[in-house]
This record gives C-alpha cells, structure tokens and sequence, in this order.
C-alpha cells in the first residue's frame, strides 16, 4: 500500500495573492482569478472566508486539473477603520464642549449600521469608547471583534457667551 502512494503522480500546486478591501473581510466574497497553467489561463473562483487575516493563506483543493491553490490574502488600508486582529479602530473628532458636558454622535460601522454613541460627562479627551461586538467576524466563529473609537477633541469656532463667562466665573471664584 505504501509503494502505491509513492507511484501516484504530485498534485501541481498553484500560488498567488489576492488583494482584498477591509468590506470584504468583513461581508465574506467570491473572487475569481485568472491562473496561468501549462494548459491556459483558465478563470477560477474562490471563496475569501470571513474575517481572513492580512497575509494568512488559504489551500482551495481540487481547483484546476486536480491542482491544488495555496491564495495568500492581502488586504488594502482603509481610510476609516485601521484592523488590528478582529477589531476595528476609528477616530472620531469631537467638541471639548461634548467632553465636558457630554452628547452623542452618530457613528457608521463597517457594516454600514449607524449607531448614536453617548458620551458621558467630564469624559478626558483621547480617551477610547468600545462597542462590543462591532469590529470584524472572527474566522470560523459566529463572533465578532470590537470597534474602538478614539475620542478626537476640537475646539468649536463658535461658543456660546454664556459658557465662557461661567467658565471665567467659576475661575475667579
């Protein structure tokens, strides 16, 4: 049985890399690639499994001829969410006013659900909010990361008089 196994011809084995948007990632996809074989170029798809990681490989079997596809997955930067294993960071620009005195704002997720996030009162500038369970689907799981938000300060071009002159008033006192 042994000397059978050695006999059998070796499965050719293609590699490439495949470049894929954060969306992906996160949404799962098919991708169809142009392979160059002895006998053409022929046009595969591929499934890219949610939550794959910058750089991890994937072995498809049985792709072309009986070869096999080793795809090693690169993913573009985006310009809103930066990845660090399964969560998402973001930076949100926010009024010293709504550190001090609290509010909201509405922020859109990578899925594309826009959520209004409070901001407690006297919150520190720079200081980070998470949502749980926002960031990307961790591979072969029905979980997901987080999204961190980096709470960003301004100065608003406009204040009120009135929150001044109490803010030189409780300074006086």
């Amino acid at each position: 049985q042994h000397a059978q196994q050695a006999q059998q011809p070796r499965s050719h084995v293609y590699r490439t890399t495949v470049w894929i948007t954060l969306d992906q990632v996160y949404s799962g996809d098919e991708h169809v690639i142009r392979l160059q074989t002895p006998t053409g170029t022929p046009m595969v798809k591929i499934d890219i499994p949610k939550g794959i990681h910058d750089g991890a490989q994937m072995r498809y079997d049985k792709i072309v001829d009986g070869a096999s596809l080793i795809v090693e997955f690169r993913t573009h930067p985006h310009l809103k969410f930066e990845r660090k294993l399964n969560d998402l960071y973001s930076n949100q620009s926010i009024s010293v006013l709504d550190l001090i005195v609290g509010g909201t704002f509405e922020f859109t997720t990578l899925s594309g659900k826009t959520l209004e996030v409070s901001v407690p009162p006297k919150t520190q500038p720079f200081m980070s909010m998470k949502l749980a369970g926002y960031g990307l689907p961790i591979m072969s799981t029905s979980h997901y990361g987080d999204q961190i938000i980096l709470l960003k300060p301004f100065i608003p071009d406009t204040i009120d008089e009135r929150i001044t002159n109490s803010i030189l008033l409780s300074r006086n006192q």
